[in-house]
């Protein structure tokens, strides 16, 4: 995490890739979002299609927010631009939302950068603000 805050992608994904390949009980979790979002960044979707397919079948199997909420947004980065507004939203919705506000935080950040690459800047006022500082 603190590698992708960094914007050290490549190093963000090769460590996380030695968990994702150990797959250590907890860990090996918690890093798909991660290995997700920094292959996304690297552009290598093969790596971040494979640590999806994992976290959705775990998170079927839990149906904690914080699964469905990681696994919505692991979705939109890896979603044409065409449809990943959807899964975002479904990330920040109430149902959805984890109580971890690190994670919000994250998908708001996530949700205001794709809005801005998108030219919608008001929208994305509206999300960025609110991952610079908690709820």
């Amino acid at each position: 995490m603190l590698r992708l805050g960094q914007c050290r992608h490549t190093a963000a994904q090769e460590t996380a890739a030695i968990i994702f390949d150990e797959d250590p009980p907890h860990f090996g979790n918690t890093v798909l979002p991660d290995l997700i979002e920094a292959a996304v960044r690297n552009n290598d979707t093969t790596t971040a299609e494979q640590a999806l397919k994992r976290l959705a079948d775990r998170a079927g199997a839990n149906e904690t927010p914080w699964a469905r909420g990681v696994l919505a947004r692991s979705r939109a980065l890896l979603a044409d631009d065409s449809a990943a507004e959807e899964p975002y939203l479904e990330a920040l919705s109430p149902r959805q939302r984890t109580p971890l506000t690190t994670e919000v935080a994250r998908t708001r950040l996530l949700y205001g950068e794709w809005l801005r690459r998108r030219r919608r800047r008001r929208d994305a006022r509206r999300q960025l603000p609110q991952s610079a500082t908690i709820p």
